[in-house]
């Protein structure tokens, strides 16, 4: 459990030198191919989480500071959900597939005390390759040293995670 979220603090740690811009389209794509691919996978996404309750839920962890649990249609991997607490802050993160196939992402951290929201974040994949990442509601622009590197990081990190989350 805590080796997601040391990955996902390494993922941060990379993403504060970036000041991120609202709308970036993908280098040799107009901007509504890109909104068109997001929108997709949104859909994809919000179908997944709306039939969940008919997947198997398997409990991979839970203990006091949270839980991580993987939701399989079949023997297909659908959704891993992660929740963990410490003294000062929730952190809630999603990921889901599609084909065997990590397509969404999304991470929520939150201050228990104010209830403000620290960190919110959205990773968009096709072919298990990152084509968006979203700070708050802000595009990381693709063509960063940050974005370049969290995408190469993640194919290891996408293959770890399904191993760890096999039925």
């Amino acid at each position: 459990m805590k080796k997601y979220f040391i990955a996902i603090i390494t993922v941060l740690l990379f993403s504060q030198s970036i000041f991120a811009q609202r709308i970036n389209p993908f280098a040799g794509e107009t901007a509504a191919a890109s909104l068109e691919q997001l929108t997709a996978i949104e859909k994809i996404k919000d179908e997944i989480k709306n039939s969940i309750s008919s997947y198997q839920k398997k409990e991979k962890f839970k203990d006091a500071t949270g839980y991580r649990y993987a939701y399989f249609k079949g023997s297909e991997l659908q959704v891993v959900a992660a929740f963990y607490k410490d003294t000062s802050t929730e952190k809630h993160v999603d990921w889901y597939f599609q084909n065997g196939q990590l397509i969404y992402s999304v991470q929520l951290w939150t201050d228990i005390k104010t209830k403000d929201t620290l960190d919110y974040e959205r990773y968009y994949l096709t072919n298990e390759r990152l084509i968006a990442w979203f700070k708050f509601d802000k595009q990381v622009d693709r063509n960063t040293v940050v974005f370049k590197k969290l995408n190469y990081r993640m194919r290891d990190y996408v293959g770890e995670l399904k191993d760890d989350n096999k039925k």
